[in-house]
């Protein structure tokens, strides 16, 4: 990443960062990249403009963007999952925040609108009908995949699944693409191998878009948001962190540049708890050791999903290092002091302060002597740094 001129790959980041919207179970894993293939190949079939093609992608990605808990996104399957627009309004309204994605968020809105009615709304961006009525076909037809069986055994029987959707539904013209692209076996290959992120990566990028720092921010910020409206306990959690994680960095001497990026690492830290059962996160006592293993998994995926965005080498390491403890018992790499740089120390500190003003369902928030005592702990035990808890006592009562 350049440091006067930072320029991110928005197509890598949105494909990255979209895998953490179907972490959470097995039956949705990969359903959004899917999806994005899918409308992807019938797009092609049907002709599609770069631009066109470019928004439909990143909305393909994006369209399950509005839902956070499990039990909505498993609720999307039933037969009736047309008739619930709310979630596509939600996500339209979270990607309206960066300007870039306004012909998007038009998308998302109506991805969920039968054929019928859609044609007769009148949107800003008229062609945004058969983009987001192609989505509502893509979403169809991954979501009609047994992951289970085999692959190309199921062809002819999704197809018959999808035809009586035709008029109301569907688009027939995109009907008619989709029938022709389900004719080459590689298409339903590509959906079932562990290739398809890397085929996805390939196949989808019509051009290369770059976002300067202020873009950037603006696009995290809605991931952050996502992990955040997870539970209601830790509302503006990533904030918060993102917050004051910043002002710890001013302090601590970091360059405007840096502190841009670890305010980048404080809204991303907990991207991987959206692969935690809301059942788990809500939890009015305390987890069982079952349960803690499942809250340890969330920043081995942050960083893993970091880690597929080229620029992005301190943002992964300072986002998905934050359980490391320097006597090397945090977890999930059981790193040590001398594997651990300032800014994750800055991080692992700032989450701990953040988390412990914070009601939670087995706690209500700490007052701040006790939080203080707290981290104190922890720096005798060697397991957070000194120094960063000395900082952020000094600055407490700006925060």
């Amino acid at each position: 990443m350049n440091k006067q001129h930072p320029r991110i790959d928005l197509n890598n980041l949105v494909t990255s960062l979209s895998a953490a919207l179907d972490l959470e179970h097995v039956n949705i894993t990969e359903h959004s990249q899917r999806v994005a293939y899918i409308a992807l190949h019938i797009g092609d079939v049907c002709g599609l403009r770069d631009k066109d093609r470019q928004n439909l992608f990143f909305s393909a990605l994006l369209h399950d963007i509005g839902i956070s808990s499990l039990k909505e996104k498993l609720a999307v399957r039933e037969l009736d999952w047309i008739l619930d627009p709310q979630h596509g309004e939600r996500g339209s309204e979270m990607l309206a925040v960066f300007p870039p994605f306004e012909e998007i968020a038009e998308i998302v809105r109506y991805h969920h609108e039968k054929w019928k009615n859609l044609k007769q709304k009148k949107l800003k961006f008229p062609f945004n009908q058969t983009l987001a009525n192609l989505i509502c076909l893509s979403d169809r037809v991954e979501l009609s995949i047994d992951r289970r069986a085999d692959i190309l055994s199921q062809r002819e029987k999704i197809v018959e699944k999808i035809l009586p959707l035709t008029e109301d539904f569907i688009n027939p013209e995109l009907i008619e693409c989709f029938k022709k692209v389900a004719e080459k076996e590689s298409f339903w290959f590509d959906l079932w191998s562990p290739y398809l992120p890397a085929s996805l990566r390939d196949f989808g990028h019509s051009r290369t878009l770059f976002v300067d720092m202020a873009d950037l921010k603006k696009v995290v910020s809605i991931f952050s948001g996502i992990v955040d409206n997870k539970s209601r306990f830790t509302e503006e959690h990533s904030v918060e962190v993102a917050r004051i994680i910043t002002k710890v960095a001013e302090k601590m001497n970091f360059s405007g540049y840096n502190r841009d990026l670890i305010e980048i690492a404080g809204h991303l830290h907990d991207l991987g708890k959206l692969s935690v059962p809301d059942a788990i996160l809500n939890k009015p006592a305390r987890l069982t050791p079952a349960e803690f293993n499942v809250i340890k998994r969330h920043p081995y995926f942050t960083y893993q999903i970091l880690n597929m965005i080229e620029g992005f080498e301190n943002i992964r390491d300072w986002a998905g290092l934050h359980h490391e403890k320097l006597n090397g018992k945090g977890y999930p790499f059981r790193l040590n002091s001398y594997h651990l740089s300032l800014g994750t120390r800055i991080l692992a500190v700032t989450e701990i302060y953040q988390a412990l003003n914070q009601d939670r369902p087995y706690r209500p928030a700490m007052p701040r002597k006790e939080i203080w005592k707290i981290l104190d702990g922890e720096v005798k035990n060697k397991a957070i740094d000194g120094e960063v808890v000395k900082i952020l006592k000094e600055i407490a009562d700006q925060l």
